[in-house]
């Protein structure tokens, strides 16, 4: 009896082989060709977030120094003509263009955050295709130009007054349209294990993880929830600090981080009930792509949620692909290593190492700085990009 002909001609190498379709470009690859084919998509959404890196930056800058000072000016100019008279008006209407201008910059701000959201969930998932990444650059193209456009505010003049009144009007912009990117994300049939072997062993469960999950599904009775014991926050016993955190964090997401963030950090900080570390990751010879140093710093923060009320981190990837590493700053109440002081603050930290800053050193206000500002060297190798925990 012959074997069945399920060969078909491979997109890439033009050989009769098991080829395994791509939703995403319609192509049938051979095994070796698909996982090639993965790679590419992998560059292309590396250039991608590479673009979305310095659309933040963008944002970050105009938040700094809003536009629209053309409008300012003519405010200016209304109110020395009108000299007394209307000197409380041109402070309203002043008041009302900053206001305009960065509701407009939020606006665009919480767009971006949406749109990141999304490419995270495709770094995490690592299932996507050509429709996912061009969906992501179209949007970026889209908002890009939102921002350089906010030609939403004008000046209407009431000439019906002895002294025309002037007011700020500003258009409503076009409300960001929901989406998910699970909707479009990519499979290819038939499945290799091989290929899929990167994915958390998706495809059949090892006799480790079976039994994990048995343990997941037993159901626990009455008297097994009443005997666990509650988890004790704690900060709860620890003295009243004089430094406000969440008016820290307030200042840091909402003001120059120079000029405002951290002399108010340092005006403010309690050293009494508050300490400073420094952490490195212990072994920067297993990272390589920046996207997945970043998954990494990301998943380190979300298992540390509970911490999150009490401490604050700015934490920065040095490096380029394949050659990369993490450090970073950390401030929480308490002066020892604050991760044994509870069971659900000890995710990961075990694979960095910890140092106490001393708080009056010199040496430690350049390098808290440096973190904050996002900027400098460590190891010879460049600042890449950072992530706040707040």
């Amino acid at each position: 009896m012959a074997m069945i002909n399920n060969k078909t001609q491979c997109f890439k190498c033009n050989k009769d082989k098991i080829t395994y379709s791509c939703k995403g470009c319609s192509k049938e690859f051979c095994l070796m060709h698909l996982n090639e084919h993965q790679q590419v998509l992998n560059e292309e959404l590396n250039h991608i977030i590479n673009d979305y890196d310095q659309f933040q930056h963008i944002i970050n800058e105009q938040k700094q120094n809003p536009r629209n000072l053309s409008l300012i000016e003519q405010i200016n100019r209304w109110e020395t003509n009108s000299i007394k008279k209307i000197q409380q008006k041109a402070k309203e209407c002043r008041e009302n263009v900053v206001k305009s201008s960065q509701t407009f910059l939020n606006d665009v701000e919480m767009k971006f955050k949406d749109l990141t959201e999304q490419i995270k969930q495709v770094h995490e998932e690592n299932e996507f295709n050509e429709m996912n990444l061009n969906y992501l650059k179209n949007q970026l193209l889209e908002i890009t130009e939102e921002l350089k456009k906010p030609s939403n505010i004008s000046i209407r003049q009431n000439s019906k007054s002895f002294i025309n009144e002037i007011s700020i009007i500003s258009s409503k912009t076009k409300k960001y349209g929901e989406f998910s990117l699970c909707d479009y994300i990519p499979q290819t049939e038939p499945y290799s294990k091989n290929f899929s072997q990167d994915l958390d062993e998706t495809i059949e469960e090892t006799p480790e993880k079976k039994k994990r999950n048995r343990r997941r599904r037993k159901v626990h009775t009455t008297s097994d929830v009443e005997d666990k014991p509650k988890q004790i926050n704690p900060s709860a016993s620890m003295p009243k600090p004089t430094f406000n955190m969440d008016e820290f964090k307030r200042v840091y997401s909402n003001e120059d981080t120079d000029k405002k963030a951290i002399p108010y950090f340092w005006n403010n900080f309690d050293k009494d009930h508050y300490s400073l570390w420094f952490c490195e990751y212990k072994y920067p010879e297993d990272l390589k792509q920046i996207f997945m140093t970043c998954n990494l710093v990301s998943g380190f923060y979300q298992r540390l949620e509970k911490l999150r009320k009490n401490a604050f981190a700015s934490m920065c990837i040095f490096g380029e692909n394949n050659n990369n590493t993490i450090a970073g700053i950390w401030v929480w109440r308490g002066h020892e290593l604050a991760f044994g002081l509870s069971t659900d603050w000890r995710a990961d930290f075990e694979s960095y190492t910890w140092k106490r800053l001393s708080v009056d050193d010199e040496n430690t206000k350049k390098l808290v700085n440096q973190y904050f500002l996002w900027e400098g060297e460590h190891n010879g190798k460049k600042f890449n990009q950072g992530k706040i925990f707040k």
